[in-house]
């Protein structure tokens, strides 16, 4: 179907038409946002998630100009589980940019999703664009905890503008402003990386963290696998703590030597062991120190058990406004918005967020 001179025509890309549009999406995607993506990344996350998704393109006069993604997850909501949709992704070239265009890709999502039986969407969108969707009846939950660690200031700042000067200025407070070490690993408990798919034990520590958290991605190997093994542009570090031969805890890192960062994405333990936690985290200091790696960073729910640990580890949520990361929550028809319009009922992590 052929667009009319000067209006938007929004489709939905589908599995056939996949490879005549993955140049379009990147190239679509570079002059919104000033980053290329690989041209996998899509059909990475819209075509095989788990729950499938949806991806909206937004087309006038032949050219795509405008690009909405809405994944499917299967989600913890309070006892029961439902179908969910993260939107991201959202993407519209500067000479493009129109309240058409925006309304349009968002209604044609949220069609598709009451399509697929999505109980309801989520994002994580910055602050100004949090303040647009609430113009259509999406409900800011509130701001995303981040949280940052230095490993060693000199590095975190090299190669940024007056990064120099400012090395030497912070550097005197290196011994404050520095992350502590972990605990040492106890006899009965053991971390090693881990290089095989994630198995249906990884679901058992799933079910333990979930008690007690409202909502939330369901962790299972299922979704392990897509998000941190699948994924064709990035590699990720896995680290498991196991005692008596069962996972007892996990974390998962991303690094980016090129910017002496790191993005510590997951990290959990079974009943929320802090011995656990501290564990996991103080080795995921270490290895990263080893690589040269000068600041961590990770985000996870107010008064959880990890933002315990890394409180105590002099991790600082100043990050928290500089990244102005928003949680958004569109209602399904059940006509209520609990739990999930209540940040401290949610459970998520720097990986539910974070996907470059």
């Amino acid at each position: 179907m052929s667009d009319s001179h000067n209006r938007h025509r929004f489709e939905v890309l589908t599995a056939d038409a996949w490879d005549d549009r993955e140049e379009q999406l990147s190239a679509c995607h570079t002059a919104a946002r000033g980053q290329r993506r690989d041209s996998r990344y899509w059909r990475w996350r819209y075509l095989e998630a788990p729950d499938g998704g949806a991806l909206i393109c937004a087309f006038r006069n032949g050219r795509m100009v405008g690009i909405l993604g809405n994944t499917y997850l299967r989600a913890r909501h309070g006892e029961g589980r439902v179908l969910a949709g993260v939107m991201g992704d959202l993407s519209m070239p500067v000479s493009d940019r129109s309240w058409a265009c925006y309304t349009g890709l968002l209604q044609r999502s949220l069609t598709h999703g009451v399509e697929h039986c999505v109980s309801f969407g989520y994002a994580f969108a910055h602050g100004n664009a949090a303040a647009l969707s609430s113009r259509v009846g999406t409900v800011c939950v509130g701001r995303m905890p981040v949280w940052s660690g230095f490993l060693d200031v000199r590095r975190a700042l090299a190669g940024r503008r007056l990064g120099a000067a400012l090395s030497l200025l912070v550097a005197p407070g290196q011994p404050l402003l520095g992350v502590a070490n972990g605990e040492r690993t106890p006899g009965n408990v053991v971390v090693d990386s881990l290089t095989d798919p994630f198995d249906v034990t990884f679901a058992r520590l799933w079910e333990s963290v979930a008690q007690g958290r409202d909502v939330g991605v369901v962790r299972d190997a299922p979704y392990l696998n897509w998000r941190y093994v699948r994924r064709p542009d990035a590699r990720y570090l896995r680290l498991v703590a196991r005692s008596a031969g069962e996972p007892a805890g996990l974390a998962v890192v991303r690094t980016r030597p090129d910017q002496r960062k790191a993005y510590l994405l997951e990290l959990m333990a079974r009943d929320d062991s802090p011995t656990v936690l501290r564990v996991l985290a103080g080795e995921v200091v270490r290895r990263m120190a080893q690589q040269g790696i000068g600041l961590v960073t990770a985000c996870f729910p107010p008064g959880s058990a990890e933002t315990r640990v890394l409180a105590a580890m002099r991790f600082q949520r100043w990050g928290t406004r500089l990244w102005d990361v928003i949680l958004t929550v569109t209602p399904g028809d059940r006509g209520k918005r609990e739990p999930e319009a209540s940040m401290r009922r949610w459970y998520f992590s720097l990986g539910d967020w974070l996907t470059h």
